[in-house]
């Protein structure tokens, strides 16, 4: 369902289709010889009321972000959080990755390739999700020759994530099934007090190994599909089957890919009725003259300069946020605690003043 535009939105779209029609009706009567009231009428007759939605979205992408009527026009769309509405604060977000060998091909409306697209626009996300989400954690998963491989774990490393995006790998067929047949125990594993959410890149026109929607469970589940070549009908039951939260994205170029990815550093509304009482740790950060044996956040161990002392049983922790490998106790700093109070206590709406007369 299209949101209906404002006015100004809609004045623009008016301009254009008068212009568009001004110059058919100017070709008609230069065939014609005659045509002139009869033609204007079927001209007006031939356009659909739900074309200036459509309109109005490729008016949004083609301007520039920081243009002021694209700013309105976001605006508009976008309407004000609800009061007392409570979100997740600790979200688990899995990214189901598409690496079949056909995302390396060229692609027109993402250049150069579909899959330099999506890993550049991924990392552009992460930044922003870990700047508005720091007690989040992800997981990557992506689908080649038709079987599922970890990209990268669960974790809060925004370093791990990174190189593990700009190592991926792209071969053979993808599997959407077995994507979803991976994520899907992993989901579950998961605490109550997280909310999950999967977020699936598929670049394909289908889905070459099907997908039974009756083996899946994500009713609790957010689920995101980014189709990036068209909409596919078994990804579109998948969304809504899932939570009410989930969005179905079809981009039309890059940069509304990136706008499309916006909504998404918000944390949905919790479906839960109770709360649970996370404990977290304020480390400190020592930097030493000898290496000190540490554990990474790929699960491993490695010998580092500096690391992260855990307040309860002072062991080292190579990043933060992370968790501690020896009292499993979860580690933040207190800056990035307070940025994940802004989905639960947003600033009030700006109201735009007007200028000086």
């Amino acid at each position: 369902m299209s949101t209906p535009l404002p006015k100004w939105a809609q004045g623009i779209n008016n301009n254009k289709r008068k212009k568009k029609n001004d110059g058919d009706g100017a070709e008609g009567r230069g065939r014609g010889g005659g045509g002139g009231e009869g033609d204007d009428h079927a001209a007006h007759e031939g356009d659909d009321d739900g074309d200036e939605d459509i309109m109005g979205e490729e008016e949004l992408v083609s301007r520039p972000y920081s243009d002021p009527a694209a700013i309105r026009l976001r605006r508009s769309l976008h309407p004000a959080p609800l009061p007392n509405l409570r979100r997740s604060m600790i979200r688990t977000v899995f990214i189901l990755l598409d690496l079949s060998l056909y995302q390396t091909h060229a692609c027109s409306h993402l250049p150069p390739t579909k899959l330099s697209c999506m890993v550049s626009e991924l990392q552009t996300w992460l930044h922003s999700f870990f700047s508005s989400n720091p007690c989040s954690r992800v997981a990557i998963l992506g689908s080649s020759d038709s079987q599922t491989l970890t990209v990268c774990p669960l974790t809060s490393s925004m370093e791990l994530l990174l190189n593990s995006l700009n190592s991926a790998h792209c071969s053979g067929q993808s599997s959407v099934s077995s994507l979803l047949t991976v994520a899907q125990p992993m989901i579950k594993s998961l605490p109550p007090y997280t909310h999950p959410e999967v977020l699936l890149f598929h670049g394909g026109t289908s889905i070459p190994s099907g997908l039974d929607l009756d083996s899946f469970s994500f009713e609790d589940v957010t689920v995101t599909c980014v189709c990036l070549e068209s909409e596919i009908y078994a990804l579109r039951r998948l969304v809504d089957q899932s939570s009410p939260n989930s969005r179905f994205i079809v981009p039309l170029n890059k940069p509304h890919l990136q706008q499309s990815l916006q909504p998404l550093l918000i944390p949905p509304p919790s479906l839960k009725s109770s709360c649970q009482m996370v404990e977290y740790g304020f480390p400190s950060l020592i930097v030493n003259d000898v290496p000190s044996l540490v554990q990474d956040a790929g699960g491993g161990a490695s010998f580092s300069l500096s690391l992260y002392q855990c307040p309860r049983c002072h062991g080292g922790v190579a990043s933060c946020p992370g968790s501690c490998a020896v009292c499993g106790l979860k580690v933040v700093n207190a800056t990035d605690l307070s940025k994940g109070y802004r989905s639960i206590f947003p600033l009030p709406t700006f109201e735009e003043a007007g200028g000086p007369e």
